[in-house]
C-alpha cells in the first residue's frame, strides 16, 4: 500500500475522512482457496493453530532496476515478502509479541533475503521466509493441534488445499479440494502465471462499491496497517532505510 507505516496511516484516514473506499492490492485473499481456509479455521477443523510456515522467493534479474535501488522502493520485503506476512495475519490476527529478522542487505542497500519469526500470544508462532536470489517452492503449512492445512506452490495464487487430519489411531487421513482458475477469455495473455485470478479481486471491489462498502472484509485496511508496522518493524531490524522515512 505504501513505503512504510506513516504513509499507509495518512493514505487510510485521507479515505477514511472523504468516505472514499480504499483497499491495498491483496489480490490472494480474494482466491476461491483462500475463501475455503479461512472457513475451515473458522470451523476449527485442525484445532488450536499453533504454527504457520510460509515462503516466497523470486530469482529476480538484475537489471530490474525496480527491484535493486531503494530509491525506488526495492528489496524482497515489500514486494514478495507481504505475501507470507499476509498469510501469517490471517491465521493469528492481532500485534505479534515479538518479530525476529534474520536478513541482508546488498551493497545497494536493500534487503535481498529474510527469514522472520512472529511469536504470538499463547506460543503460537510464524516463520516466513524470502528472498530475491532463488525461486523457493512456494508454500504455505498451517498446524493445529488436530491437523495441518497445506497450500502447494504457488501458494499466492492458490488453487489447491489440502487437510490432513490427525486421527485418534497415530494415522492421518488427507483429503485435497481444487479450485481451478477462471477460464480466461480467447487469446488473453498475462506477464505472470495465475494473474486469471486478479478476477475474483476485481469482482470483490465492484461488489463493494456497488454495496457502498468502504473497506472489503477479506482484507480490512486495519490489517494493512498491522501488516504495514510488522514490515517496518522488519526493515529496522535489517537496517533497510527508504528515502521516504525521512520525508
Amino acid at each position: 500500500m505504501a513505503m512504510n507505516v506513516t504513509q499507509a496511516a495518512a493514505a487510510i484516514a485521507l479515505a477514511r475522512e472523504k468516505n472514499l473506499f480504499l483497499m491495498e492490492g491483496m489480490w490472494t485473499r480474494f482466491f476461491p482457496a483462500i475463501h475455503h481456509v479461512r472457513q475451515l479455521l473458522t470451523d476449527e477443523v485442525i484445532g488450536n493453530v499453533h504454527h504457520l510456515h510460509a515462503a516466497f522467493g523470486v530469482q529476480f534479474d538484475t537489471d530490474n532496476a525496480r527491484m535493486w535501488h531503494k530509491e525506488l522502493g526495492g528489496g524482497g520485503l515489500l514486494d514478495i515478502g507481504i505475501y507470507p506476512l499476509a498469510f501469517a495475519t490471517m491465521v493469528f490476527g492481532g500485534k505479534p509479541e515479538k518479530i525476529t529478522s534474520a536478513g541482508k542487505l546488498n551493497d545497494g542497500g536493500v534487503d535481498i533475503y529474510n527469514s522472520v519469526t512472529l511469536e504470538y500470544t499463547d506460543s503460537r508462532f510464524a516463520t516466513i521466509e524470502y528472498t530475491m536470489l532463488a525461486t523457493l517452492d512456494e508454500t504455505v503449512t498451517i498446524t493445529g493441534s488436530k491437523g495441518r492445512i497445506h497450500l502447494p506452490a504457488s501458494a499466492h495464487t492458490a488453487t489447491e488445499v489440502i487437510v490432513v487430519k490427525y486421527l485418534d489411531d497415530g494415522s492421518q487421513k488427507e483429503t485435497k479440494l481444487l479450485f481451478p482458475l477462471p477460464t480466461p477469455a480467447p487469446g488473453a495473455k498475462f506477464n505472470y502465471p495465475g494473474s486469471e485470478g486478479f478476477r475474483y479481486e476485481a469482482e470483490a471491489v465492484v461488489k463493494a462499491i456497488q454495496n457502498k462498502q468502504l473497506e472489503v472484509e477479506e482484507y480490512p485496511l486495519d490489517e494493512s496497517l498491522q501488516i504495514m508496522t510488522i514490515m517496518d518493524k522488519v526493515r529496522k531490524d535489517v537496517g533497510l532505510v527508504y528515502p521516504a522515512d525521512s520525508m
